[in-house]
């Protein structure tokens, strides 16, 4: 009689085995238990990188900052090339202000990993933010390849669009955005200042009656925004009155 085998013998990984029930109890928010987990996963390999990664991605949600830049320094000593633990880093870094070491970081996992999607995103929000827009575009457009649905990338392409003074480029950019999330009243002011600039007064009011709706018309940006509106419609006291409600008449 042949002897029967099992067709998928059990892992004698332990480290792998509890870094996977790590991450699990991580995702179910037990970041206690997730803790304990990694700890056994270091305990049976000290030198597991996913484990040390593990604990400071769990470090980080814990808004323990140091203990996390200690677990992630640790796993990038054992293996300069762990894209996650460069990721995470980055974000540790980014959140003790210290922007320059962060985007360096998120360089090197991009380098790693190209089309991260993390990465490209925060990298890209980084370089947006501080008014780079030349270097933020193409991660955007990256971030889009991989998720056509990203509406928060196709809102940062419109920004960037109204930013370069292309506000036609910027458009379908941000009607994309608003329809992907059209309870955002970013998205659909932007596309009303977009139309603005290209001098496009039905675009630009039906855009910024539905942020009216969404986030009053008490709101400075709102107010402005319909002011210019007015002034392009050619209704200049109607606009005069607005502009000193902000005291910028």
């Amino acid at each position: 009689m042949a002897r029967w085998t099992e067709p998928y013998p059990p892992s004698h990984n332990f480290a792998e085995e509890w870094v996977l029930s790590g991450k699990s109890l991580e995702d179910e928010e037990d970041l206690a238990g997730a803790k304990d987990a990694y700890d056994r996963a270091l305990a049976a390999d000290p030198n597991y990188v996913s484990a040390w990664e593990g604990i400071g991605r769990n470090r980080l949600k814990e808004r323990d900052l140091q203990g996390a830049e200690q677990a992630l320094r640790k796993a990038l000593q054992i293996d300069p090339q762990a894209q996650r633990a460069h990721y995470y880093l980055a974000i540790v870094l980014r959140q003790t202000l210290r922007a320059d070491d962060a985007e360096r970081e998120l360089r090197t996992s991009l380098s790693l990993v190209p089309d991260d999607i993390p990465t490209l995103s925060t990298l890209g929000e980084m370089l947006l933010s501080r008014g780079d827009v030349a270097q933020a575009e193409p991660l955007y457009r990256r971030l889009i390849a991989e998720n056509p649905n990203d509406a928060t990338a196709h809102l940062a392409l419109a920004r960037i669009a109204g930013a370069q003074n292309r506000p036609q480029e910027g458009i379908p950019e941000a009607r994309r955005a608003t329809e992907l999330e059209p309870d955002n009243p970013e998205a659909w002011l932007t596309l009303a200042r977009l139309a603005l600039g290209a001098q496009d007064a039905a675009t630009a009011e039906q855009a910024l009656q539905r942020t009216e709706s969404l986030a009053g018309t008490a709101n400075p940006q709102v107010v402005l925004t319909r002011a210019l509106l007015y002034r392009l419609q050619g209704k200049k006291e109607e606009a005069g009155a607005l502009l000193r409600r902000l005291g910028m008449q």
